[in-house]
């Protein structure tokens, strides 16, 4: 589903004229008005859009719009981004960025929060699709809806690798309550440096 340009210009029309205030909501960690605010306006450009605002890496801020689990979507999010206004305050992505691993995963609208130290995974190379298949493993995370889950889990991987290596690397995912017989197992803090020698050897 291509997004047409006049919903695109609308969407950076109010965003420019709301920057103000989403940087005074984002300043005193005001994250239900953000959401409030920004939920829609996202899933007015389509439904299965997300959104993540934060610090940016060069600016003071950073607005991510994101295709999440629709990856049909991913060229139509840098549609968007290559119309966003020019901003002396803000960067604007097409898909999560890497950054800092995440000790806390938490899905606001949920009301959930996960601390990840206590994650750990199983990982099985398919060298067919040069990707690999995780189980991920942890009691509280297999104590919920499995999409909520799977969602915690995605956000901990769009942290520690960025969205579009996600896409690249990672294959099917499931949840565990407990490793049982799978072996070796490693904390899920280790994702970055297990795969960057997945990738090596890949290469």
């Amino acid at each position: 589903m291509a997004i047409d340009s006049v919903r695109i210009n609308q969407f950076w029309n109010w965003f420019d004229q709301n920057s103000i205030k989403l940087q005074d909501w984002l300043n005193h960690g005001d994250a239900n008005a953000l959401a409030k605010e920004m939920t829609p306006r996202i899933k007015a450009l389509h439904p299965d859009f997300s959104w993540e605002i934060g610090p940016g890496k060069e600016k003071e801020y950073s607005l991510t719009i994101s295709a999440a689990k629709n990856r049909e979507l991913r060229p139509e999010t840098s549609k968007i981004i290559s119309l966003a206004v020019n901003s002396p305050h803000w960067e604007f992505y097409p898909a999560r960025q890497p950054r800092e691993v995440p000790p806390q995963v938490e899905l606001i609208s949920k009301q959930l929060s996960f601390r990840t130290a206590n994650w750990h995974f199983h990982a099985v190379p398919d060298r067919k699709t040069n990707r690999v298949d995780l189980f991920v493993i942890n009691h509280q995370l297999a104590q919920v809806a499995e999409n909520d889950a799977l969602s915690a889990v995605f956000l901990f991987l769009d942290a520690a690798l960025g969205e579009d290596l996600v896409e690249e690397w990672i294959g099917n995912i499931e949840i565990l309550d407990e490793a049982g017989a799978l072996s070796p197992v490693y904390p899920m803090l280790e994702i970055r440096s297990f795969l960057g020698e997945f990738e090596s050897d890949r290469s």
